[in-house]
């Protein structure tokens, strides 16, 4: 059984409550400053690659506190995303497409060769001969990478926003498409055909995108993270979402954990608990507490509370996007323990919260429907 999502934030950054506060169960172990504006990092085995401006950069973090850097190569243009494969580094270079470096020597960088393609490259990610580039209004480029020094487009699909990020799956690519087109899926089994099967709508601005196991992440600009279960591509569900304090611009993920680039927050490191078991047995609380059980549930549950003080109680329910669903109570009630069946039978499965409300407390409690 499982349940959906419990946050676990470290900011880098400002401290969301002490704003002069400069970190918050965070220690800076080291800085390299770079050339301009960073806008793409990542790292493989004793190097950092990083995008300053419109140069690559290659830092020795073997001793973190103090990375050194140890190549460059400047490009024609910003650099929106590196990605590392092999002896290649494929840069996302904005106007001037794609890019491909040899990073085999990183003490001496060059170029072995590039595709320029009909938009800016925001994004880029490579699986098996092929680069995937988030082509801005040029949709997804599908690029054949088997003789790095000449790159073939062999397929395309225009995305109907702005593609922004694209992470790869199996035979799926999900791309974030910004001007609210949220996340888009497209069938890559043929790389000279692409075809959207599903999408999905973002209330934002979707910026980033990362896909693990089952699951989604969309970084949603000012929307948040949002969680996306892509189980079934043709009818993909939103089962997550956590409101970040500033704009989600970028998300990658490695196990049970999503890192999201939140703007002037800094990064904010949020647990999905799908992938997290629970035990919620109803247990004696103190006063006002609310809980239910089972939970996780199939069909029915039971909601039980508490209230020192006669008062007058509303206990409402809501889906994962804070919806109300229904009232459950909403009566003046003695002091005293209560216990309230629900019959969730005709829910689908997912999260989702109820409160309890009387004088001036308010209690809320989380559910997961999984059958």
């Amino acid at each position: 059984m499982k349940k959906i999502i419990t946050i676990c934030i470290l900011a880098m950054g400002l401290s969301f409550s002490l704003i002069a506060q400069n970190s918050l169960n965070t220690t800076l172990i080291g800085h390299w400053g770079g050339y301009g504006s960073c806008y793409a990092v990542t790292q493989g085995g004793n190097y950092a690659y990083m995008g300053s401006g419109c140069t690559l950069l290659v830092l020795d973090k073997t001793i973190p506190s103090t990375p050194q850097k140890i190549g460059e190569l400047s490009l024609p243009d910003v650099i929106n995303d590196i990605k590392i494969s092999g002896n290649y580094a494929y840069i996302a270079d904005n106007e001037t497409g794609l890019r491909i470096i040899n990073i085999s020597n990183p003490t001496n960088l060059q170029e072995t060769g590039f595709y320029d393609t009909p938009g800016d490259a925001l994004g880029v990610t490579v699986s098996g001969n092929y680069a995937y580039v988030a082509d801005k209004y040029a949709g997804l480029r599908i690029i054949d990478i088997s003789n790095p020094a000449s790159p073939q487009e062999v397929g395309f699909y225009n995305t109907p926003g702005i593609a922004s990020s694209v992470s790869i799956s199996g035979n799926y690519a999900y791309i974030a498409d910004g001007n609210f087109y949220g996340l888009r899926i497209v069938d890559i089994s043929n790389p000279s055909c692409p075809q959207e099967i599903g999408a999905y709508g973002m209330s934002s601005w979707a910026q980033g995108v990362s896909v693990s196991r089952n699951y989604v992440y969309v970084a949603d600009d000012d929307a948040g993270l949002r969680i996306i279960d892509v189980s079934n591509p043709a009818s993909p569900q939103e089962v997550g979402f956590y409101a970040t304090p500033e704009r989600a611009l970028c998300v990658t993920v490695s196990g049970n954990y999503a890192y999201v680039a939140d703007e002037n927050a800094g990064m904010l490191i949020i647990q999905n608990d799908l992938l997290v078991g629970i035990d919620n047995p109803v247990s004696n609380q103190g006063n006002g507490y609310v809980q239910n059980y089972p939970n996780p549930f199939t069909s029915n549950t039971t909601l039980t509370f508490n209230m020192e003080n006669k008062a007058q109680v509303n206990l409402s329910f809501y889906d994962c996007l804070g919806n109300k669903v229904t009232e459950l109570l909403n009566k003046e009630l003695p002091a005293g323990e209560y216990q309230i069946p629900f019959d969730g039978s005709g829910l689908k499965n997912g999260m989702y919260y109820y409160t309890l409300t009387y004088g001036n407390i308010t209690k809320t409690g989380k559910m997961v429907k999984a059958e």
